[in-house]
């Protein structure tokens, strides 16, 4: 088994663009794929596999995916305009991401089931400071 370990200070747009995709991953996983209409369930499913493409794709490349971030703008505008039946059960609706307001210090994983790896990272809003991991 192989470890990377590395600690990022992020500033800017990495900082900004590291904080709205734990925003993103938070309403993308927020409420069960059982608790919706199964289409809307597979669009929320995608684009948090997206999500999660782009901040393993940080870690791993040390940028974040353009391509991935226009993504993810374009489907909040579409989300935005679904009749809200749609989202009855959710806490978050679509238009109220970027309200979410992040704890001071947040801590995610992720597995990858194709490549066997583990994305294990901490994130300190206030500092930028990023520690992870990524274990294979």
């Amino acid at each position: 088994m192989s470890k990377k370990r590395d600690t990022r200070f992020l500033t800017g747009n990495n900082k900004i663009f590291l904080e709205k995709a734990i925003q993103l991953y938070v309403f993308f996983r927020h409420v069960s794929p059982n608790e919706m209409p199964s289409d809307l369930a597979k669009r929320m499913k995608h684009d948090g596999n997206v999500v999660y493409s782009l901040i393993t794709g940080y870690f791993e490349k040390n940028k974040f995916s353009i391509e991935y971030l226009e993504f993810l703008n374009d489907e909040l505008r579409k989300l935005s305009k679904l009749d809200d039946s749609y989202f009855k059960n959710f806490t978050i609706m679509p238009t109220q991401i970027d309200e979410l307001e992040l704890q001071q210090k947040v801590s995610l994983s992720f597995t990858d089931d194709e490549t066997g790896k583990t994305y294990t990272f901490q994130y300190e809003k206030e500092s930028g400071k990023c520690e992870f991991e990524i274990t294979s």
